[in-house]
């Protein structure tokens, strides 16, 4: 008999109990899910945000020593909502909010009763649309450690945030006599009750069949307002770089003068 038979066995056995040594090294009872509730909202609204802590373990409880999701992942699309808190189901869980970082460092999650249901608890907490579209919220897997290891990868989930139906008005046109000024008042609402619209834009066209000159342009909401140049007969007004406060207005006062009798028609692109 060669040596190669002689140790076959041998070194057969010796290769699967290294494949089965890391199998178990693999695997891990621990598992995590998360949900958005609703997963699509309008911009300024709120979702719930439920994380779910499962343990496959029948024969003992995972005690947690670092739960971290941190919401800076979702690109500013969705912000803590911090007023509304965080609470956990999880036994002697004390979690925390942390600017965008939702923690907690104690606490247990449950054995599981059996083998096909797992032991669960959950950290519950609210976010708001920040900015309109897909924010994808990852939990890393190394953010997620207990006694018992932690989640074999990391788990995404995604919230959409619909763009706000921002609303500008105005009247339709604006008469300016010979040596006087006409002024005109845009009002710009925001329906979005719980975010500020920053970065906020918007372009109206000006028209007239005579020539006319925008003496002055002020905002009530910060940025910059763009005007047409002098004695000309039509030509944009915009704003750029404006705040909106959270489900409220601002105002952009346009002055004209002339020359000559002239009406201005002011219309949205």
């Amino acid at each position: 008999m060669s040596i190669r038979k002689a140790f076959a066995p041998f070194i057969t056995a010796l290769a699967l109990g290294m494949l089965l040594g890391a199998a178990r090294a693999e695997a891990t009872p621990i598992s995590v899910n998360k949900t958005f509730s609703p997963n699509s909202i309008a911009l300024g609204a709120t979702s719930v945000v439920t994380v779910t802590l499962q343990n496959s373990d029948t024969t003992s409880a995972a005690a947690i020593s670092n739960f971290e999701d941190d919401i800076t992942t979702m690109s500013g699309y969705g912000v803590v909502n911090a007023a509304a808190g965080v609470t956990t189901t999880c036994p002697g869980g004390t979690p925390s909010i942390a600017g965008q970082v939702v923690s907690m460092t104690n606490g247990s999650i449950p054995q599981a009763p059996s083998s096909i249901v797992p032991g669960s608890c959950t950290i519950t907490f609210s976010v708001l649309g920040n900015h309109a579209g897909n924010g994808m919220n990852t939990i890393a897997a190394a953010n997620v450690t207990t006694s018992l290891g932690s989640p074999l990868g990391d788990v995404t989930q995604t919230l959409t945030v619909l763009p706000a139906n921002v609303t500008v008005s105005a009247s339709a046109t604006q008469t300016t006599l010979v040596g006087s000024t006409g002024q005109l008042v845009f009002t710009v609402t925001n329906p979005a009750a719980g975010v500020a619209l920053t970065n906020a834009a918007f372009s109206i066209n000006a028209s007239s069949t005579q020539p006319f000159t925008v003496s002055s342009a002020a905002s009530s909401c910060g940025g910059t307002v763009t005007t047409p140049g002098a004695s000309v007969t039509s030509g944009a007004i915009s704003l750029s770089g404006a705040t909106v406060p959270a489900g409220g207005t601002c105002t952009i006062t346009i002055q004209t003068t002339s020359s000559v009798v002239s009406t201005v028609n002011y219309t949205l692109p």
